[in-house]
């Protein structure tokens, strides 16, 4: 009888082991793994100065508040002026959103859709009006180092280039640029998270190609682009078209986007969810996808960076239910493995539910975690469910 439970426990740690390192994959021996191809066999690519046509695209759903801003930032951009143009497509904004762009006539185009259509039919609009070789897109709330259409244009002196991505910063409290509200503890984890997944796409530019682009700006060549579906993710849709086009997508770290934090956690955990959930969709596009014999490392960095990742979440649920079942029934290394797991995730919650708390950074690191672990589980319900929505709401930010 012994043997028994011995042999169930057994059976009950290689599965937990197996999740855990599903969990672990891609965000220890994936980037490592990049690190030593890039240095065994690097592929650079040119670049150098190069000044295309350029069309800025922005949709805009009641961005009343961040608009102004937005164009000014843009305007301002260190790029030939009559060589960048500006389109801003409003989806139905009942705000005075189409009066404060209207007012920026006319350096700047408005168009308005006919209907509430959603972010990617608004693109899909100012794509088909652009004028420029490079399509800029760009969302209304983040503000741009005034270098970035320069130092993204001049990533496309390299033919095989299709795509370029900027780097996004979470601004931070003091920031001279772009200020936070001072009672805010600026999302520590976030910019962590950011950073490493920047650092990660760097590798996978110099190996092969990114599998996605920074959603808050990001440029393609006209001639990659394709209409998105309505409720896809469109950084990540434009490099799976770029790629299955034969080009490659790279980062530029000198090109640098700066975001404020979520203003509540409800807005962070919708954003998040809704991300998954479209990433989902557009990776279940077939015909986005490249074709696998001739792009095996990009798939590789896809299932890698995107699949594994959004499988990580669910594996860690389940390697925590095993484990505490294990430990139920008597394993006493389980049942120390599931509150090793569980500890956090409590903690973090707790967290969440004690603002005050999140003074200390671990705790707003595992209440950061548990926000990205439901918003993940959300985004999977959402996607199954076929309730992955085409129009969206902008998320609430702090403003200094």
């Amino acid at each position: 009888m012994l043997e028994g439970w011995d042999s169930l426990y057994g059976i009950l740690r290689f599965k937990v082991a197996l999740l855990l390192a599903t969990v672990a994959y891609p965000y220890t021996l994936y980037p490592a793994m990049l690190w030593l191809i890039h240095h065994l066999r690097p592929r650079p690519w040119s670049s150098g100065p190069f000044h295309p046509t350029m069309s800025v695209l922005i949709a805009a759903f009641n961005e009343a508040g961040v608009i102004r801003q937005k164009l000014q930032n843009t305007l301002e951009l260190d790029y030939p002026e009559d060589r960048l143009e500006v389109i801003v497509v409003s989806d139905c904004s009942d705000d005075s959103t189409d009066d404060i762009v209207r007012s920026f006539s006319p350096r700047v185009k408005l168009v308005r859709l006919a209907e509430r259509s959603g972010k990617q039919i608004a693109l899909n609009r100012a794509a088909e009006i652009a004028t420029g070789e490079l399509l800029l897109f760009t969302d209304a709330s983040v503000n741009l180092d005034g270098a970035v259409a320069r130092e993204l244009a001049e990533n496309f002196l390299d033919p095989r280039v299709g795509a370029v991505s900027s780097v996004i910063k979470i601004t931070r409290e003091g920031e001279d640029r772009f200020p936070v509200n001072e009672h805010l503890e600026a999302s520590d984890a976030e910019g962590a998270y950011l950073s490493f997944d920047i650092r990660t796409r760097h590798y996978e530019s110099a190996v092969y190609s990114a599998v996605g682009c920074c959603g808050s700006c990001y440029a393609v060549r006209s001639t990659c682009f394709a209409p998105f579906a309505p409720s896809a993710c469109n950084d990540f849709a434009s490099a799976l078209e770029a790629v299955r086009r034969g080009y490659r997508v790279v980062v530029e770290p000198k090109a640098v986007g700066y975001m404020l934090p979520a203003r509540t956690i409800e807005a962070e955990f919708r954003r998040k969810a809704r991300t998954i959930a479209g990433g989902l969709g557009t990776l279940a596009d077939r015909r986005l996808w490249p074709n696998i014999a001739g792009h095996l490392l990009f798939w590789w960095a896809l299932f890698s960076h995107k699949v594994a990742r959004w499988l990580g979440p669910i594996a860690l649920l389940l390697a925590i239910g095993l484990s505490l079942i294990g430990g139920i029934l008597g394993d006493r290394l389980l049942l120390m493995t599931a509150l090793i797991m569980g500890m956090p995730l409590a903690i973090g919650y707790v967290g969440l539910r004690v603002p005050t708390l999140s003074s200390f950074k671990p705790i707003r690191l595992m209440s950061f975690a548990l926000i990205a672990i439901s918003a993940a589980i959300e985004g999977w319900r959402m996607f199954l469910q076929k309730q992955v929505p085409a129009t969206w709401k902008p998320t609430e930010r702090i403003v200094g």
